[in-house]
This record gives C-alpha cells, structure tokens and sequence, in this order.
C-alpha cells in the first residue's frame, strides 16, 4: 500500500473529532473523504499534510513514515501539495508568481521554475495568463491556479479541501470533470474532502464515509450506493426513501416478499433491493392511518434474516433504501428504483 492511515486519534478539549481512523490507498487512487460538517474529514487531511498533530496514530506514504505516534516529519519535508478551500492565493503576486512560490522556496533554478509554470499552465488550462493576478481571474480560474501551485512542487499525494465548494453548479460539474483527468494524467494519490455526494461518487475511484470522527464505511462509489450497511450511509449516499417493517412471507423460488411496514427504520442494518415499477407509487406513498399495511416488494437480499420464531419470522430491525439511479455514476445505467 502507498499510503496508510492506522489508529488516528485527535480531539479538541474534551471533544473527540478523530476517533481511530484506519484506511490504506494504493498509489495513483482517487479517495474522497465524505461526512457532514464536523465528522473530522478536514481535521484527518491536516493531519496528514503535518498542520494538525494527532493524539496518536500512524501516517506512512511510500515507506516512510510522517507520523509515529510521538514524533512528525515537519509539514515543509513531507512532500505533499494542498489545495485549501479558500484557494489561498497570494493576492499581491501574479498567476506565475503563485505557481513557483514553492519552487522558489526549494531553490530550484530559474530555467526549472519558467519551464515549470509554462507546463502547468497548459495542464489546467489557463494558457496567456501568467502575468494576472488573482483578482483578474474568476473562481473557477483561481481553482486552477491553486491546483498548478500545489502541483508545481510535484507532491507524492495531493491533499484537496472542498475546493469546488465556493463554485456554481454549472462551473463544479466541469470542473470534477477537468480535475478527474489531470488526477489520472498524472497518476498522483489524492485525498479529496467534500460533504457533497454528487462530487464524491463522480470523482472518487473509492469513498469513506465518516460520521462523528468514525468511519462507517469505505468503498466504490457504486458498492456503497447499493450495499451500504447502515441507514447513515444509505441516506447520506443520496436521496432514498427508507422504510421499516416485518418481512412476513418470503418465496425462495421468485424472491417475492412480503413486507409489514413499521415504525423508525433500525440504524443497525439497512437492506437495498429491486422494487418493480408497479409498486413504486405503492411504496413511495405515506402511510395515511395507524393501521399496519402489507406490499408486497421484489428484494435482492444481501444477508441472512435471522429467525425470530417457530413460524419462519424475519426480523423487523431492516430498511432498504428506494431512489432512482444517480446520474454522476455513469459507468452503469438503471431503469429501476433502488
């Protein structure tokens, strides 16, 4: 593995906002961290980029270690580039000036830096403005400054803190598009934050979801879409209806069950199947009165029922997640709803 995180640990007064975080990435992966606001996804990224020191925990990207524990590697020796979510560009510097900051920084020969900034220029598409400054570009502009600054140094792992957030709609989809390919062009590890979950299903090769400092789980943008395996990940993953009941009757041949709606979906398990068109509207629709109603629902069922009783009985404690497939997973396409 190119990079690993074991056993993160970082509060804030009494306040635990990290809470024995572990992932691995392999070198060249796209991961996006995704949670709400103030699940720790920030706090985890400056921790590996050196601008926050964790209680505990070890940070390892190509075999060396940045974090042990006790001790760090300072922020300037790690090797890594950052694209903050402000952008944070020198105001009083030219678009040229901004990109070679870091080189300038490393002592690197003018002819380097020139030849540098020329080339990074064509990769994100800002050819002719190396002498504008910030204030003369527009957001989506001043994106793509920060992203060739970071990059100028060319870091092992690229660091990125919701950088499309201060985007329009229209200007942040181009731009998860454009990101995408520099990511992949380049072949560099990058760790994307994002609490927006179009933005991390489109550019994520993998995405963890972090809830409370703690990760709940960590996949394909498609397997946590369909097998996600709480209620918290299914509803965070996008829009879903999530309905509670008993399943009553089952038949193994056609797959056809029963199911008695309930109360309160369980935050324990959460079941995703196939609902056929004929039932949507059934299933889509609130329940008008207090009396317990029985669909029948086609389910592809993803774990064993435990028995409750004598009479076959499956548990009650199950919600399944009912939603049109997202268009920002294009790779596949459904008709049916999930």
């Amino acid at each position: 593995m190119y990079l690993q995180v074991k056993q993160l640990n970082k509060s804030y007064g009494s306040r635990r906002v990290v809470s024995n975080v572990d992932f691995l990435m392999e070198e060249g992966e796209i991961l996006s961290l995704l949670g709400p606001s103030g699940c720790g996804k920030t706090t985890i990224l400056r921790s590996i980029a050196g601008l926050v020191t964790p209680e505990s925990g070890l940070i390892k990207i190509g075999g060396r270690v940045l974090f042990d524990g006790k001790r760090g590697v300072p922020v300037e020796e790690r090797q890594l580039g950052m694209v903050f979510q402000d952008y944070a560009l020198w105001p009083h510097m030219t678009v040229a000036r901004n990109i070679a900051f870091g080189m300038r920084l490393r002592c690197s020969p003018s002819r380097v830096i020139e030849a540098r900034i020329q080339e990074l220029l064509e990769l994100v598409n800002l050819p002719g403005m190396a002498d504008r400054y910030p204030y003369q570009l527009s957001g989506g502009q001043q994106q793509r400054v920060a992203l060739a600054r970071a990059l100028a140094t060319e870091p092992r792992v690229l660091l990125l803190d919701e950088p499309l957030s201060s985007l329009d709609t229209a200007l942040r989809e181009t731009m998860r598009t454009e990101l995408v390919q520099i990511f992949k062009r380049l072949k560099i590890t990058t760790i994307n934050v994002t609490h927006d979950q179009d933005e991390a299903m489109s550019m994520s090769d993998r995405i963890m979801v972090l809830r409370e400092g703690q990760v709940q789980q960590v996949g394909s943008p498609t397997e946590l879409y369909l097998n996600p395996t709480s209620v918290f990940v299914a509803s965070f993953m996008g829009a879903a209806n999530l309905l509670s009941g008993e399943i009553v009757q089952k038949d193994t041949q056609s797959g056809a069950v029963t199911l008695r709606l309930d109360g309160d979906p369980s935050e324990d398990h959460v079941l995703t199947g196939l609902v056929g068109d004929e039932m949507r509207d059934q299933l889509n629709r609130r329940v008008r009165d207090s009396k317990r109603i029985t669909y029948p629902v086609k389910l592809e069922e993803r774990k064993k029922y435990p028995q409750t009783s004598a009479q076959d009985r499956s548990s009650v404690e199950r919600a399944f997640p009912l939603r049109p497939w997202p268009s920002c997973l294009s790779e596949r396409r459904c008709d049916r709803w999930w």
